[in-house]
């Protein structure tokens, strides 16, 4: 099936707002997804994003990278398969991640997880009927979501480069989450 590689890198949220953030420019990838304005944890957001990072002094970084082996890239040889097999085995990783960063949170409090992606806790999300959110105190937001290039952060940040489905399942997925926080620590 598949192995789980992580890769952690610690980086000043000042140094990640100055090289990685570009909030117009994303927000504009954005607009192009299904989920614009329609998830509480993607845009357009009511606060300024670059000050919500900016209240934290650091960010770890984390990068996860489901790598697939042979016998999985041969058997999942269609769209359908690929798209079906790619979406439910990084939402089942993507809950892993966010499961361990949201205990870390109460280890080191005032922290913020960064999630990989959009929000996935509700089957379908109350912005919709543009009414609250229901679990606000589990809304995490994502690097892209808040404005920041992931390309090139977790090309440049952590030495992995984005691999993409085509045709065939590509040799590997990475999923990039976060946990912003004022604490200096050492590992996530």
């Amino acid at each position: 099936m598949y192995t789980i590689k992580t890769t952690n890198k610690s980086i000043k949220t000042d140094k990640l707002i100055k090289k990685y953030y570009d909030r117009e420019k994303i927000e504009n990838y954005c607009k192009q997804c299904e989920n614009y304005n329609k998830i509480w944890s993607c845009p357009p957001y009511g606060f300024n994003t670059e000050k919500y990072v900016r209240e934290f002094e650091n960010i770890h970084i984390i990068g996860t990278q489901i790598i697939f082996d042979k016998t999985t890239i041969e058997e999942v040889n269609t769209k359908e398969k690929i798209k079906k097999f790619s979406i439910e085995t990084i939402l089942k990783e993507r809950k892993k991640i966010f499961d361990k960063l949201i205990i870390l949170e109460s280890k080191f409090p005032g922290s913020k997880a960064i999630n990989a992606g959009n929000c996935s806790i509700c089957k379908k999300c109350t912005r919709i009927n543009n009414k609250k959110c229901i679990n606000e105190n589990l809304i995490r937001y994502s690097l892209e979501s808040l404005g920041f290039d992931v390309g090139k952060i977790t090309s440049e940040v952590l030495g992995i480069d984005l691999k993409w489905s085509s045709d065939t399942l590509p040799e590997y997925l990475t999923m990039a989450s976060g946990f912003l926080t004022n604490y200096n620590i050492d590992y996530i």
